[in-house]
Parts: structure tokens; C-alpha cells; sequence
């Protein structure tokens, strides 16, 4: 990356040659999506390709309109405006015309970007997607269920229709990452598919078990969770079999996302499971955010599971460092937890969730306060009970 940023830093500040630039850029796109980083990027060279691209934007062929967009989702998601409206201009013209490999790269990095899309952007890509649904890859298929979730843009019947009729053709060809994205974008949209459909992503997760990353099993039970489907107990137990080779590599969110699935789901799992989360949960501590800590103990108090001491230790501890970004829901989890499980609070502990509530009150709307209400009283029970 060091030799990219000194030969970007020394071309003219404005770079003439179209072709140049945009092999420039994709370069430096290609680096971030390697390595999941752009520290190691010239901010300076950025800002000369960037420059040096805006009189291009006009003479751009489908296929530079589609790298230019994935090159500003990979790069920072947040690209000069005016150049951004620009591109979307061309697209919205163009993409009709796009092949459905162009078509959804371009949606995704529009959902990646997370900018406002016009509402006749969508439709020209959905006009696309209806034309040419018959050419369109897994890849392509999952990409643009991925983007309609990340816009919060809920497809037409008539869009899912073509899409599931697709997806059923090319099961074999299904990755593991298609298949948690598509299930992720399911539950974001609150769409329930049918039983059937939902039958033929069980088939594929146990045919495709070994590829699934701890991400790809956490959205996978995410998204089965949100749209209230039990999976079957042998879809259940080669995820927990894969999960349990993946234990290192989970992070905080996923620990948090699958236990939040099977408290959601009433799935009771064996304490030797539980165990591992636990865990992992002291391993991945410092990870964990006040949300991650408080659906954590949610999804046990809905199992009905309490965790040892030194699981309960590192929570409560992390949460002390963590206490000015508690959310009024955060509050009325942790409490509720304990109420539910029969665990008392410190003082100490108790005083902090209590203070960072009336710190909250004045943000709270009405369902935030009638669940901490809920979730105190739930509490205040259980002491009076057992003082």
C-alpha cells in the first residue's frame, strides 16, 4: 500500500487519463475489502482520485458507473455529495440497460453507502431486476435482498416472487454468506416467506454447514428469530456443531444476536452449551457494549438459565465501564433479567442502573417507560420476596 500512495502522490493533482483513475481507485478498493481496513490509505490520494474523477462521471460505461459505487462503499461509505448525486443520476439512466452482475454490485454499494436513494433510483433497479431475474446469480440475488434490508425498502410481491423463484433454481449454488444475508434481509424487512421457501434455506444450511462462518450461523438464527420460524432440531444441531468449532473467532454481537434468537424462539438449549457462551462471553468481554450485555442476560432470563457467578462478575463489570451509553431498553433488559432469574443486585449495581435510568427519563417515550416500569416491578417483587 505504501508504493500505491506514493505513486498516486506523484501524478498531477488533477489525473487526465479515465482508465488511470478508475484502476487507481480499484486498487485502493481492493486493499480495503482485503483487509477489511482503509488506515493504510492516503487520505491525500483519495482526495486526487476523487477529484480527478468528477469530470469522467458523464462519459462512464455501465460497468465504471457499477466500480465507481463499490469503490466508495469499500472506501469510507460517505462520498462527496455532489459527486455522489452525479453518479446516481447516471445510474438511475442506466441501469436498466445493466447486467445483473452490474445491477446488484451497484445496489449493494448504495445500501453500503447508506445515503438517502431516491425513490426512482429503486424503481429503475427493480425494473431490472423483473427484466433480466432469470440471468441473476446467487451472488446477485442475495446482494439485492441484502440492499432492500439495509434501505429499509420492503421488495413488491412481485419482486420477492421472481427472486424465490430464481433462488429455487440455483440452491446448489448458494454460499453460505448468500444464504445468512438473504435470511438477515427476511427478518430486518419483517417479511415471513412461506414454509416451503423457508424448508428449502433449512436444505441448504445443513448441505452448506461447513463454509458458515460464526457471522453466517449469528445471522442465520437472527433472521429465523425475527420472522418467529423454529428451525428444525437438525438444522438446530449441525449450527450448534459448527458453532462449537467456531468458538474463537466469534465477536460480542454474534454471542449476543444467537443467544437473543433462542430466548426469542423459547429454544431451551443443554447447560453444556450454555457453558460455552458463557465462556465465550469471558473471553470477548471487553468486546461487549451495553446492548450485547443486556440482551445477553435477556436471552438467559428467557431460558431460564443462570449463569455462574464469574459470567454474571464480568458482565456487571463491564457495564460499570460502560454505563453512560446504557439505553433506556438496555435498563429495562438487565433488570427484568434479574428479577426473572431471581438475582439480586448489588447496591452499587442496582444505583447505577437506577441513576442512568433518570438520567434517560426525559428521552424515554412511552413504551421505553412502561418497560422499565415493568422491569423495576418485576425486580421490587422478587426483593420484597426474598430480602
Amino acid at each position: 500500500m505504501a508504493e500505491l500512495n506514493k505513486h498516486v502522490a506523484s501524478l498531477p493533482d488533477l489525473i487526465e487519463d479515465k482508465k488511470q483513475v478508475i484502476d487507481l481507485m480499484m486498487q485502493y478498493k481492493q486493499f480495503a475489502t482485503k483487509f477489511q481496513s482503509r488506515e493504510s490509505i492516503s487520505p491525500a490520494g483519495v482526495n486526487k482520485l476523487n477529484k480527478s474523477f468528477v469530470p469522467f462521471v458523464d462519459r462512464l460505461e455501465n460497468a465504471e458507473i457499477s466500480k465507481s459505487l463499490e469503490y466508495f462503499a469499500r472506501m469510507d461509505g460517505n462520498p462527496p455529495m455532489p459527486l455522489l448525486t452525479s453518479i446516481k443520476g447516471r445510474l438511475n439512466t442506466e441501469v436498466v440497460s445493466f447486467s445483473p452482475t452490474e445491477c446488484s454490485n451497484s445496489f449493494w454499494a448504495l445500501g453500503k453507502i447508506r445515503n438517502p436513494v431516491e425513490e426512482e433510483v429503486i424503481r429503475s433497479i427493480e425494473e431490472n431486476i423483473l427484466k433480466k431475474y432469470k440471468a441473476y446469480g446467487s451472488n446477485s440475488v442475495a446482494k439485492s435482498y441484502w440492499a432492500f434490508a439495509r434501505l429499509r425498502r420492503i421488495p413488491s410481491s412481485e419482486i420477492l416472487n421472481v427472486l424465490e423463484s430464481q433462488l429455487l433454481k440455483l440452491g446448489r449454488s448458494l454460499k453460505a454468506q448468500e444464504i445468512s444475508n438473504i435470511l438477515w434481509a427476511y427478518g430486518t424487512l419483517g417479511i415471513h416467506p412461506s414454509d416451503e421457501y423457508l424448508n428449502f434455506f433449512e436444505q441448504q444450511i445443513c448441505l452448506k454447514i461447513k463454509q458458515f462462518k460464526s457471522q453466517e450461523v449469528a445471522n442465520s438464527l437472527w433472521g429465523f428469530a425475527k420472522m418467529n420460524h423454529t428451525p428444525s432440531k437438525d438444522v438446530l444441531g449441525v449450527l450448534e456443531s459448527q458453532l462449537l468449532k467456531l468458538g474463537r473467532s466469534m465477536k460480542a454481537q454474534e454471542i449476543s444476536n444467537i443467544l437473543w434468537a433462542y430466548g426469542t424462539l423459547g429454544i431451551h438449549q443443554s447447560d453444556e452449551y450454555l457453558n460455552f457462551f458463557e465462556q465465550q462471553i469471558c473471553l470477548k468481554i471487553k468486546q461487549f457494549k451495553s446492548q450485547e450485555v443486556a440482551i445477553s442476560l435477556w436471552a438467559f432470563a428467557k431460558m431460564n438459565h443462570t449463569p455462574p457467578k464469574d459470567v454474571l462478575g464480568v458482565l456487571e463489570s463491564q457495564l460499570f465501564k460502560l454505563g453512560r451509553s446504557m439505553k433506556a431498553q438496555d435498563i429495562s433488559n438487565i433488570l427484568w433479567a434479574h428479577g426473572t432469574l431471581g438475582i439480586r443486585p448489588s447496591d452499587e449495581y442496582l444505583n447505577l442502573l437506577v441513576t442512568r435510568a433518570y438520567s434517560l427519563a426525559d428521552e424515554m417515550d412511552a413504551k421505553d417507560k412502561a418497560l422499565l416500569i415493568i422491569s423495576i416491578s418485576k425486580l421490587e417483587s422478587f426483593m420484597i420476596e426474598k430480602p
